[in-house]
């Protein structure tokens, strides 16, 4: 028969053994979840940290793009106007009209570019930018899309030429109406002058 007192040691040892692991895994489990909570706020410190940063690296290069459009288009208006000092305020004039829009800085430069061509710098205004905008936004247009049709018709009537095709795409694109149209072809066959045809567009 097994020794009693052996039993009871080998029991005690066995029990004091599985008292000791049992706290040793316990302690194990304290330190894994000190160093989970030591690693997440690391984590969070690291994403409070990079989170602006990369905010802020956006908005770097968002104003440095910004920054080459100005300086690309104030070089085209150069180019247009002749003259570098016309051509910054220009620009100036287009980054303030933007401001007061929806529509971007890039958009409303190439509407206006449209209109320099296309009327030799008579609509090339911000009465005229803000006329061609009100309309593209009320028909849900690009701003350069109706400016360039708008030019087309100008120079047209202007130059005496037929402005069926400027008047077609402004219709389809909701800018004036078929009454309009017909009220403009109508002077035109009349032998009214081509500012009178013109003023009917224009109101």
């Amino acid at each position: 028969m097994p020794d009693v007192k052996f039993t009871i040691w080998a029991k005690d040892k066995v029990s004091a053994t599985t008292s000791r692991i049992g706290k040793g895994f316990r302690a194990m489990g304290t330190a894994a979840k000190r160093a989970g909570s030591v690693i997440k706020g690391a984590f969070g410190l690291i994403k409070k940290a990079i989170i602006p940063l990369i905010a802020g690296v956006g908005f770097l290069a968002a104003s440095i793009k910004q920054a080459f459009d100005f300086e690309a288009t104030t070089a085209q208006f150069k180019v247009l106007f002749g003259s570098l000092i016309l051509a910054k305020k220009h620009v100036k004039e287009l980054q303030d009209f933007s401001a007061s829009t929806p529509f971007q800085f890039k958009d409303i430069a190439e509407a206006s570019k449209k209109l320099e061509i296309l009327t030799g710098g008579l609509l090339n205004t911000v009465k005229w930018l803000k006329l061609t905008g009100d309309a593209a936004a009320a028909t849900g247009q690009e701003i350069s899309e109706v400016s360039n049709w708008v030019g087309r018709a100008y120079s047209a009537i202007q130059g005496g030429q037929p402005f069926g095709e400027a008047a077609m795409r402004l219709l389809e694109m909701g800018v004036v109406t078929t009454d309009v149209i017909k009220e403009m072809q109508d002077l035109k066959a009349a032998g009214k002058s081509n500012a009178e045809v013109w003023a009917v567009l224009e109101k």
